[in-house]
């Protein structure tokens, strides 16, 4: 397994922990955007998720992410995360 599939793994598993939702199982929502009808994740949720991610994942996120919108999907977050250098 590479290290971006033990991320996409460990990233997956923050999601089910945190609002029950398996990417792996629902693929096609990965690329979906988190507000959006699909997903319809809260503002606080994703609040909660960012600071998880940075804890679990050891990283610490850019606020430009977050404000230029780049943090919106699953994909998107797994991008910016594998840019981190992560430690799983």
């Amino acid at each position: 397994m590479t290290n971006s599939d033990c991320v996409d793994n460990a990233l997956n598993q923050v999601f089910v922990d945190l609002i029950g939702i398996d990417f792996n199982e629902n693929c096609l929502l990965k690329g979906e955007k988190l507000f959006g009808q699909k997903i319809n994740m809260k503002a606080r949720e994703l609040v909660v998720l960012l600071y998880e991610i940075e804890d679990r994942f050891k990283v610490s996120f850019d606020n430009s992410y977050i404000t230029k919108g780049e943090f919106d999907t699953y994909n998107q977050i797994l991008k910016i995360l594998l840019n981190c250098e992560p430690k799983v």
